[in-house]
């Protein structure tokens, strides 16, 4: 694992006492734990290294081993009435504000605009050409859109999607189906 150095370097010689700070400490190469860096990219390795080849066109890339969950843990500390915690990714010819994905999570005392105080958020701004649109997926067949209200569990399903649409109900849940309203025809016969 690589470290990080310095690109002053001290020319002074170290003193005797080898119990405080000396110029080498300073010029030498800096370890920091669980980080190395190559020259194409940056891998935070957490637990061990990653199981996987990041393609040429990864910026970074994380690995954990964790029975619970891994997390990224971005927080604003500010209770401030505009303050929020964003992930922002542009466009090739975007900014922070045009041209973006947010996704955020407003402050205790947000005021302002969008939404209220600890209001989550994802939201697309395609700039002036007027497109922009929010697209959300999966890649495999015969697989499920769901939203979820109120917890994880499916209990918690207000709505589902498959590929033809809205469904009305989505069949057994915990050994009884659910109805969703406004959904086109059952699904499930």
């Amino acid at each position: 694992m690589a470290g990080i150095t310095h690109t002053f370097v001290n020319p002074k010689a170290d003193g005797g006492d080898a119990t405080i700070t000396r110029p080498s400490d300073w010029n030498a190469e800096h370890t920091v734990p669980h980080l190395s860096f190559t020259t194409t990219k940056a891998k935070l390795e957490a637990v061990g290294a990653i199981n996987f080849t990041p393609a040429a066109t990864v910026m970074q890339s994380w690995s954990e081993t964790n029975t619970s969950f891994a997390q990224i843990l971005l927080q604003n500390k500010s209770a401030g009435t505009g303050a929020s915690g964003d992930i922002v990714v542009t466009t090739d010819t975007g900014s922070d504000t045009a041209e973006y994905i947010d996704l955020g999570i407003n402050s205790s005392g947000y005021t302002g605009t969008w939404g209220l105080a600890k209001d989550g958020y994802l939201y697309v701004d395609g700039g002036a050409s007027g497109v922009g649109d929010l697209v959300i997926g999966t890649a495999q067949v015969n697989t499920f859109l769901d939203i979820q209200i109120g917890g994880g569990a499916v209990t918690n399903r207000v709505m589902r999607f498959d590929s033809q649409g809205a469904l009305a109900n989505d069949g057994p849940v915990n050994g009884m189906g659910r109805d969703y309203a406004g959904a086109r025809g059952s699904y499930y016969t």
